[in-house]
């Protein structure tokens, strides 16, 4: 059994540009005891996976990364603060990359979740959520963004009629995007609580099933630690299991060891990923020709030239 290593190497209306924040006594969106330990020396967490993605009626063969890393937000928008300025706040951004092939074309996704570090809203829910999705047909970008009334909604579709906003989302008690949960279930931002929750759906699958976006009835799980294989090794993981998700019963695998790296997900509509490679990198220092060998570390293929 491995240890993970370490390596050392239209517009959103102004409502959204900040938030009224959590009622009082609520679990809060907190970076936890240590944390700016590990995550405040100025570097990202990857973490590589082999992916099997469900799209018409086939499981394709492909690959998804998480991108882990601290940012500074504006206050002014959501989004990130190059100037810092007064009200800036710190956050935690994941990048959640997936890529598969279908036939000829292929699809790219990205879905980038921020979770607040300040308290400045309940656990579980966002600061902001957005999904670009490419594939040959067209593309579309959505985002969700917390304001002091609720959550705004925008998305952009190629598709006629199915493009919506701005539009307001209320806020339950319980909330939890599922867009969030791999930083989640890592307690990134204190400890998670189970049970039944108000989930907002990966906007990844509400996008490829057509769906609108809302808030639904689920309940989150935490399982016994188990072993599981990886192309990465074999790691102790503890299982959390949502259930009423957009596509059925899905399953995530945190590693019991710092960090906490996700080692896996899965889910019944035959969606799975495994870690295949992971490193800590200021990575956007590593553009130049040559540095594409560190794919190769996360278990990813090296593209075309």
């Amino acid at each position: 059994m491995h240890r993970l290593p370490v390596v050392a190497a239209a517009a959103l209306l102004c409502a959204c540009t900040a938030s009224a924040g959590p009622e009082p006594g609520a679990d809060v969106s907190l970076a936890p005891s240590g944390f700016w330990d590990h995550w405040g020396d100025g570097r990202a967490e990857l973490a590589g996976y082999v992916l099997r993605f469900p799209r018409y009626g086939e499981i394709r063969q492909g690959e998804a990364v998480l991108i882990t890393v601290t940012e500074d937000f504006s206050a002014r928008e959501p989004v990130k603060s190059d100037r810092g300025g007064a009200g800036a706040y710190p956050v935690l951004k994941t990048n959640q990359v997936m890529d598969f092939q279908t036939g000829v074309y292929d699809y790219n996704t990205m879905t980038s979740t921020f979770l607040r570090l300040d308290g400045g809203l309940p656990r579980g829910t966002p600061q902001r959520v957005s999904l670009s999705m490419q594939e040959w047909c067209g593309l579309t970008a959505e985002r969700v963004v917390a304001g002091d009334r609720g959550l705004e909604h925008v998305l952009d579709s190629y598709f006629e009629g199915e493009s919506v906003g701005p539009e307001r989302l209320s806020l339950p008690e319980r909330a939890v995007s599922e867009d969030a949960l791999p930083s989640l279930l890592r307690g990134l931002t204190g400890p998670l609580r189970g049970g039944e929750i108000q989930l907002l759906p990966r906007l990844v699958d509400g996008r490829l099933h057509h769906r609108a976006l809302g808030w639904r009835d689920a309940r989150l799980d935490r399982g016994d630690t188990r072993i599981l294989e990886t192309p990465a090794g074999a790691f102790s993981v503890i299982p959390w299991t949502l259930e009423g998700g957009e596509q059925g019963t899905r399953t995530w695998y945190v590693g019991t060891e710092p960090p906490h790296v996700v080692v896996g997900w899965e889910g019944e509509d035959g969606e799975q990923a495994r870690l295949s490679g992971f490193m800590r990198t200021a990575y956007w220092q590593e553009a130049g020709e040559g540095r594409e060998m560190l794919r190769a570390e996360l278990g990813l293929p090296t593209r075309a030239r």
